[in-house]
């Protein structure tokens, strides 16, 4: 029988197993593997990133980058943002400052951190 859910299944803000990181979990139908990236958490809310990390994500994917690139790529993203976003005294309701990160996005990742937790096959 065919399973006829999503090709991905990403799950941000997951627990890491370290009280200083957070997780996301990210499964791809088609291989049957499951990967996870971390980094670091920050005491901070912003409304707004999920739609960022999603379009992130879509552009990583339809620019034909892995599923483990592309989490990668996104949370890299987000958490620059955040982080960069934290370090000012901006009202949390306005948001993420994207602006002050949106350069990066067409950079090389610095470095890969993505892991590889299991696969089906």
């Amino acid at each position: 029988m065919d399973y006829c859910g999503p090709d991905y299944v990403i799950i941000t803000s997951a627990p890491s197993g370290n009280k200083q990181k957070i997780a996301t979990i990210a499964y791809n139908k088609q291989d049957g593997r499951t990967w996870r990236v971390c980094s670091d958490l920050v005491a901070a809310s912003y409304p707004g990133t999920g739609d960022a990390f999603a379009s992130v994500i879509t552009g990583c994917l339809l620019q034909d980058d892995s599923l483990p690139e592309a989490i990668e790529r996104a949370v890299h993203f987000i958490n620059m943002g955040i982080k960069a976003t934290f370090g000012y005294n901006h009202a949390p309701l306005d948001g993420m400052n994207q602006e002050k990160v949106l350069p990066y996005l067409k950079d090389p990742l610095p470095y890969f951190t993505y892991e590889l937790l299991g696969s089906s096959e």
